[in-house]
């Protein structure tokens, strides 16, 4: 795939990341406000949830644009962008315990947030990949926030 956002100036690249980022955001947003997403069914979700992940992986890759943008925000700004995580996993956790939410899908949801949250700092950036590598060696230091 070509690097369509090389030809251009860094701050014009910024801008198309950021458009098609708030782009992305709004669109789900008001799916999930217009009731679209209760409508899907679940098999058809978990497709859904998966290319949420899988496209902005691939596009990344693919784009060396967009890598050298995501590396220029720097790991602390990627880390902060996950921190939605943890009033999420509360919310999951209350409803759970409340009974509105069957407590397999509760313990699922709510700890994975939790966890992929915990692991934003090692995963938010392929330059920070080795610290999962090494954290099990004490002589290594770690590199987080």
């Amino acid at each position: 795939m070509t690097d369509t956002l090389a030809f251009t100036s860094p701050s014009q690249t910024e801008r198309r990341i950021a458009t098609v980022l708030i782009a992305w955001m709004a669109a789900v947003a008001a799916a999930a406000g217009f009731g679209i997403l209760a409508e899907v069914p679940l098999p058809l979700f978990g497709g859904l949830a998966t290319m949420g992940m899988v496209l902005p992986t691939v596009t990344y890759f693919a784009l060396p644009a967009l890598r050298r943008w995501a590396e220029g925000v720097g790991i602390r700004a990627l880390t902060l962008l996950h921190a939605w995580r943890i009033p999420a996993a509360l919310v999951f956790f209350e409803h759970g315990s409340a009974g509105l939410l069957p407590a397999d899908f509760m313990l699922a949801v709510g700890t994975g947030l939790l966890l992929s949250l915990m692991a934003a700092p090692r995963t938010s950036s392929p330059s920070t990949c080795c610290v999962a590598a090494s954290s099990f060696n004490p002589e290594t230091p770690r590199r987080f926030l």
